[in-house]
């Protein structure tokens, strides 16, 4: 039977991409985001909700304090993705739900879920090859396994490496420039500019263990008595 948190990872990465972009489509993120941000458009970027937003954040909120709790109870839980849950946690129940703030920000992060149900389809894969017997099977599930782990090593690198750091920075700046000017933004602002450095960290070490993997796995596989 497949682990839970694959089957929670992988509904949660699929339903959230539909949700957070008509989020973003009802939120007018390019109205936001067009020319210089002036007081107005920065107070309604970090506080603006509506319906389809409180959807988007409301249902990522549930997943990542399921994940959170997950993470934690787990005796051998790494240090990264608790933190990546506790991070989540963080920004989508308290700062999304319980302030009601930078809705527009959390459902342009979502975006980069894009990668992961790449990921999930290589762990379901795993999880077949490990209770596999027959000699065929096994190595019809080692190609299959060997093809998800480099679309999802290719996604992972487009969407978390290569495009979202680099546009969010680039949309998002000006709105932290000008919101920690404004009394009634420092703190969405400072919370912002904590949250996009971090969760950069995270992608670009996830990134590097991705690439240890492959490289680790292309040796062994290359000299299989070793």
């Amino acid at each position: 039977m497949m682990e839970r948190e694959v089957v929670y990872s992988l509904v949660h990465s699929v339903m959230c991409i539909p949700l957070c972009l008509h989020g973003l489509w009802e939120a007018d993120w390019m109205g936001l985001s067009s020319g210089l941000p002036t007081e107005l458009t920065v107070a309604e970027f970090w506080w603006r909700t509506t319906p389809a937003t409180t959807r988007c954040v409301i249902f990522s909120a549930l997943y990542f304090l399921w994940d959170l709790f997950h993470e934690f109870r787990k005796k051998d839980g790494r240090t990264d993705n608790r933190f990546h849950a506790f991070m989540g946690a963080t920004a989508y129940a308290v700062v999304g739900l319980w302030l009601a703030q930078g809705h527009t920000l959390l459902c342009l992060s979502l975006v980069n879920e894009i990668s992961t149900p790449f990921y999930n389809a290589f762990r379901i894969i795993s999880h077949r090859l490990k209770l596999a017997k027959e000699a065929t099977l096994r190595a019809s599930l080692e190609q299959d396994r060997a093809y998800a782990g480099k679309v999802f090593a290719t996604a992972f690198f487009i969407v978390r490496v290569a495009f979202m750091p680099i546009y969010l920075w680039c949309r998002i700046r000006p709105f932290i420039i000008a919101g920690l000017a404004m009394p009634k933004c420092r703190v969405p602002a400072a919370i912002a500019a904590f949250e996009l450095s971090l969760s950069t960290a995270l992608n670009l070490f996830w990134f590097i263990l991705i690439l240890k993997a492959a490289i680790r796995n292309k040796t062994r596989s290359s000299n299989p008595s070793a």
